[in-house]
């Protein structure tokens, strides 16, 4: 996004997640072993993000940008090592490798996508949510007031940077009003928040006042509960039945729990977990080494919509941009397959031949027969057996005319000839 309301927006749902993530990671998955403090979630996303915006700028290459991120998402791995409070171990390292993902995954994203009014509301019901949990559990796991601090701090960000997107377009126009708004937004926000303190902080000090509310709202849902427990008793009586119960013969003897555990601990495998994660930065690094090679003519910049066209056409836009990247993988991926299996055929050749005039700078130009490239790849004539069959086959409808073997020795001659000659 190129406008100052998509780019505090972004950075909002970015923080947001980061927030989510710290909720997940230090109560549901390492509550015992979680070390990192939100604040430095925060700073690697903030940096994250920053680095995208002024990058992209210009449109950059897929390998440039694969490259990038990879280097942005090892950084942030290594800043969330080093400020861990806790011992390395497989599993906290993964969550962590996790955390390092989307602290350069989220950025990127929104840098290349503007975020929309209905998605960003959706991260700030979210959040408010999370902060409760983070609100109820700070006793019982020791969640760190500066994380309760750098929570609120995000919900006022994501409160005022709401109205800043209600203030423009989806194309960031009529921008020149939404920094006041955002200011005026994040004022409102700041008051409700004190307003509501003022009032904790009443309720609090007078505990009659408190006692009393309490135990009005208590009798008035208890009320509510005996009542609905009194119609399933009743419920539950007219179909209730008398049941009987009778002793079991035992044929065998039961085996003792000790034996059972024996015979578990005699299946447990051990696995050497520092092979595991070696294995899985190998794959990482292959599958970003693949999208690059494979998406490396893609150009990306910032992402900013155009304003619509007043049109009756009706217009039907594409799926998500990981649902494309998915479509372009697997078409590339069907594509080779099908080259390699139909290498020993005259369509085979041929596009091997394009992949070396490729390589050799000297690429098929567009509306260049077939016969003209070859013999402009192999000007002394040894591959006129393969234009002969290419234009029997696709022009004059006989079929395929060249054996495998011939095609094998073609294959041959333009490794030997074309390519390294």
């Amino acid at each position: 996004m190129r406008d100052t309301a998509g780019f505090l927006a972004a950075c909002a749902d970015v923080l947001t997640e980061m927030c989510i993530f710290y909720l997940v990671a230090a109560i549901f998955l390492c509550p015992s072993t979680w070390g990192v403090a939100l604040g430095w979630l925060l700073l690697c996303a903030l940096i994250c993000a920053g680095v995208f915006a002024a990058v992209l700028k210009r449109p950059r290459s897929t390998p440039v940008l694969t490259a990038m991120t990879l280097i942005l998402g090892f950084a942030s791995f290594g800043v969330f090592l080093l400020a861990s409070a806790t011992p390395l171990t497989f599993g906290y390292g993964f969550v962590m490798a996790v955390g390092a993902g989307m602290a350069v995954g989220m950025p990127l994203y929104y840098t290349m996508h503007r975020p929309k009014i209905h998605i960003h509301l959706s991260h700030l019901d979210v959040l408010v949510m999370a902060l409760l949990v983070l609100l109820l559990c700070r006793e019982a796991l020791d969640i760190s007031p500066a994380a309760i601090a750098f929570t609120v701090a995000v919900l006022f960000l994501d409160a005022a940077t709401a109205v800043g997107l209600r203030m423009t377009g989806e194309d960031g126009s009529g921008g020149e009003y939404a920094g006041r708004a955002f200011l005026v937004a994040l004022g409102a926000a700041v008051g409700v928040f004190l307003v509501a303190g003022l009032f904790t902080l009443l309720f609090s000090r007078s505990a009659g006042l408190t006692g009393s509310v309490l135990a009005g709202i208590g009798a008035f849902f208890a009320a509510i509960g005996g009542g609905v427990e009194r119609f399933f008793q009743w419920l539950a009586r007219l179909f209730q039945r008398e049941q009987t119960y009778e002793a079991i013969e035992i044929e065998n003897e039961i085996p003792s729990v000790t034996q059972i555990e024996q015979s578990t601990e005699a299946m447990q495998l051990s696995v050497n977990t520092t092979v595991v994660g070696i294995v899985l930065v190998i794959v990482l690094l292959a599958v970003a080494v693949a999208v690059a090679f494979i998406l490396r003519n893609r150009k990306f910049s910032l992402g900013t919509k155009t304003a619509a066209v007043t049109s009756h056409t009706v217009v039907r836009r594409g799926g998500s941009p990981i649902k494309k990247l998915w479509q372009n993988l697997t078409e590339a991926l069907r594509f080779r397959w099908t080259a390699w299996r139909q290498r020993n055929t005259p369509g085979g050749l041929l596009i091997r031949l394009e992949r070396l005039g490729k390589r050799k700078h000297r690429p098929r130009q567009e509306g260049e027969t077939m016969r003209h490239f070859i013999q402009r790849m192999d000007p002394s004539g040894g591959l006129d057996s393969l234009a002969d069959a290419l234009d029997q086959e696709f022009y004059g409808g006989q079929g395929r005319t060249m054996t495998s073997r011939r095609c094998r020795e073609l294959g041959r001659y333009m490794t030997k000839e074309v390519r390294h000659g």
